[in-house]
């Protein structure tokens, strides 16, 4: 394992943390503490993110440790909820998110696009001095949608975004955290549709014919038809074993492992967006094609030019380095439109 760079102590709210870098990957150390805190990724690059998400880390202890109490039951009088901070009202959302896979918690990629969706909304929260969820109703989204808008970014995010948060807020006010006059009502239209470009065929049929004339592209090739003829997601082609491969049946499963608990010791359970397996047909030009390639003994199908296991990033670099920018002059795209 290698040496990690020198650290730096911070003190949060409730405790003391030792923040450091191994690689480029920032990790927050609370062992120094009277409770032995243990080791944490922060899953950040930039340090100003790291320190930001360190606070984050530091509730979240604080809570589990006991050391923030919970909250009280409102006075009958009243009828109204303790205050509840946004940082901490997503901490106990995420939290209430990364449970098992069958509590009906989300996958990790999920978990990813949610932390993102809480790191902006908080930064909008902080520019507009809004502390509390209480603070945040339906003016408040409002001016978050088009703070997002001015920031360019595109309608399905602002979808994401917006219908996330109204999930947060009907989170909390299922957990009596939040009164349910906060409750936010917004009218969202969800974005229909698609301007992903889609090759035709005469296009993938040019590019499978120039993959057999370079080095790249005849390691690429293989991977290409099988994404063309079986409708298959890149990190399914990654994942995908030969004994997924039914050449009797001639077809291809698709595995789902999610509760698999052997694998998952291990951590290789492989799981796919819809959440279940599935079988695909396997097309007789990728049969031809699979047949031609080398038997790897981990078992995967697919391998990088020199062996290696497959990353989806450095498949698309390839791709769009060596093969469609080599071709991009014989389909030519006119101004403004989005094409090959």
């Amino acid at each position: 394992m290698g040496r990690h760079n020198s650290s730096k102590t911070i003190r949060c709210r409730y405790y003391t943390w030792k923040l450091f870098r191994r690689g480029t990957i920032y990790y927050a150390d609370g062992r120094s503490n009277a409770t032995n805190l243990g080791k944490h990724s922060l899953n950040s690059k930039a340090e100003e993110d790291a320190l930001q998400k360190s606070q984050f880390l530091d509730e979240k202890m604080a809570r589990k440790t006991g050391l923030i109490p919970r909250e009280p039951e409102p006075a009958a009088v009243s009828g109204s909820k303790a205050p509840i901070s946004i940082a901490e009202g997503w901490a106990r959302f995420i939290e209430h998110c990364d449970r098992p896979a069958v509590m009906c918690g989300v996958s990790r990629n999920t978990l990813k696009r949610y932390r993102a969706v809480r790191d902006k909304h908080i930064e909008f929260c902080t520019q507009k001095s809004i502390r509390e969820w209480s603070q945040f109703g339906n003016q408040q989204i409002e001016q978050y949608g088009r703070w997002l808008d001015e920031k360019k970014y595109a309608s399905r995010s602002i979808y994401l975004e917006m219908t996330l948060i109204v999930s947060v807020v009907k989170w909390l006010i299922d957990q009596k955290l939040l009164d349910a006059k906060h409750r936010i009502q917004a009218t969202l239209t969800k974005p229909s549709g698609t301007d992903t470009y889609c090759y035709s065929r005469q296009q993938m049929a040019r590019m499978l014919e120039f993959c057999q004339t370079s080095e790249p592209g005849r390691w690429i090739r293989p991977i290409l038809v099988t994404l063309a003829t079986s409708g298959m997601r890149i990190g399914e082609l990654i994942a995908l074993r030969w004994t997924d491969i039914d050449f009797a049946s001639m077809s291809i499963r698709i595995a789902d492992e999610r509760f698999s608990g052997r694998k998952e010791i291990r951590g290789r359970n492989r799981t796919t967006k819809g959440k279940r397996s599935r079988s695909v047909p396997l097309n007789p030009a990728l049969e031809s094609v699979l047949h031609e390639l080398e038997r790897h003994s981990d078992g995967y199908v697919f391998h990088g030019a020199k062996g290696a296991r497959l990353r989806a990033k450095r498949v698309l670099d390839i791709f769009k380095r060596d093969i469609r920018n080599a071709l991009k002059t014989e389909f030519p795209v006119a101004r403004g439109e989005i094409g090959f």
